[in-house]
């Protein structure tokens, strides 16, 4: 067995892994930090935040109860849009917060999973889901708005790379 073949049998292998339980309990670990960060700084949660918590529990419930998200490409995909919203939904704090990067993390999901329709899918919901009301809501000022095209083209260029890894080893 050739070195090539092993790596894509091991690609395959370790996305395989990742499916939506396991994804969305990695997401609710990185936000309970997150959390408690915010929480240590004595930060009040705004409600746009626990509006997005309760969607990524909502969404992470579903998860564990239905095999559809495991099974069913679309409804993985519908987890990770519904995740780009619950992450658009808890930036929204006074104070700011580093909970938009995850975006990227769904991104790299989408781009396995999805390949080139999810990379268009992960530029789509980076842009209206997490950027735009972002902006929204802290105004448009500079920093801001380079915040926002920094998340938006660095979710869709982690999203094209896994796709392209995905593609490529899928075709050895």
């Amino acid at each position: 067995m050739s070195v090539t073949t092993v790596r894509a049998f091991a690609f395959r292998r370790g996305t395989t892994q990742l499916q939506p339980p396991v994804r969305q309990a990695l997401l609710l670990v990185l936000v309970a930090v997150d959390a408690a960060l915010h929480r240590g700084a004595d930060n009040a949660f705004s409600t746009w935040y626990v509006g997005g918590l309760v969607l990524l529990l909502g969404t992470s419930v579903w998860t564990l109860l239905s095999p559809a998200p495991a099974r069913s490409l679309t409804a993985g995909a519908v987890v990770m849009v519904l995740d780009l919203g619950a992450v658009g939904l808890m930036r929204m704090v006074p104070d700011g917060n580093g909970v938009g990067f995850l975006a990227v993390l769904v991104a790299l999901w989408l781009g396995i999973d999805l390949r080139g329709r999810g990379v268009l899918v992960a530029l789509l919901g980076t842009v209206c889901l997490v950027a735009a009301p972002s902006l929204l809501y802290y105004g448009v000022q500079d920093a801001w708005l380079s915040r926002a095209l920094i998340l938006s083209t660095t979710a869709t260029v982690c999203a094209i790379t896994t796709a392209s890894a995905a593609r490529a080893w899928a075709d050895q």
